[in-house]
This record gives structure tokens, sequence and C-alpha cells, in this order.
């Protein structure tokens, strides 16, 4: 059982996307200028910034997006390694009839709880790129409330 926590945290962990490692690629973060802007020609330091860059400025992750997706990923392994850990010690049984048989294989009901977990996380940042940020962070949050209402049931079947 302790292998198998520390092999969905470990998936946990891997499985959240890292915004940092966009922070020295200018063009990642939006922060780059135009090729006729950057060339050669010394800048100003009294001048002001391109409008595209403050457009681009105003709007950056909020930094309640990445705790969204690390609170689903929480969750849903939480879930994962209460649910198989409950069946294999016999306490609790699968209710839900797709879930049967998935439950079986713990490869299998890991993989498809991250899944579900990648998906949303990239359903949400699919809705920020296109701008449609109240929408991201509105499906992070129902994620979070539903798998919250998910553990809350599965934890009171511990014995």
């Amino acid at each position: 059982m302790c292998r198998l926590f520390v092999a969905i945290l470990l998936e946990a962990v891997l499985s959240v996307p890292v915004f940092a490692q966009d922070i020295n690629n200018p063009e990642a973060t939006g922060l780059a200028l135009p090729p006729a802007a950057s060339g050669a020609a010394a800048v100003d330091a009294a001048e002001p910034a391109p409008s595209h860059v403050i457009r681009r400025l105003k709007h950056k992750r909020p930094s309640s997006l990445p705790m969204l997706y690390a609170g689903a990923t929480a969750l849903q392994s939480y879930d994962t390694a209460l649910t198989l850990g409950l069946i294999e010690g016999g306490y609790a049984h699968e209710t839900n009839p797709m879930m049967k048989t998935v439950v079986q294989n713990p490869v299998v009901f890991v993989a498809l709880k991250t899944g579900v977990t990648v998906t949303a996380i990239l359903a949400a940042e699919h809705l920020w790129k296109n701008h449609n940020r109240t929408g991201a962070v509105a499906l992070m949050i129902a994620t979070n409330v539903i798998m919250g209402v998910v553990a809350v049931h599965n934890t009171r079947a511990v014995p």
C-alpha cells in the first residue's frame, strides 16, 4: 500500500504543469518584442513599453489557477489511494457499474484517474489561452468541488 501511495504521489507531482520552465523563454511568456522593435538600436529607458506588452502583462495567469491544478491533482490522488486501499482491504466495494471492472486492475485505475485529471487541466488551459479566463477558473473550481465531495464520501467508508 505504501508503494502504491508513493507511486500515486509521484504521478501527481509529475502531472502538474510546470510554468517556471517558460520564464527564460520570452516568447512563451508573451514578453518578447516584435522583430521590428528588437533591432540593434538602443532602447531609451524613459520610453514607454509597447502596448502589446502591456496588454499581455494585464492577463497573466492568476496564482489561483496553478493552485487549483495542484488541488485537483491532490484530490484525485487521495481518492485513488483511498479507493484502492478500501477495496483491497475488503472494507468497501465499487458501486459505480462503469468502474467495477476498472478498479480490479490498479494500474488501469491509476491511469484512468490520471487521464481525468490531465484532461481537466488541459481543458482549463485551453479555455485560458482562448481568452475565457473566467471559464478556466470556474472549470477548475467545479472539478475540485466535485472531487472534494467524492473524497469526503469515500472517507466516510474508512473503518
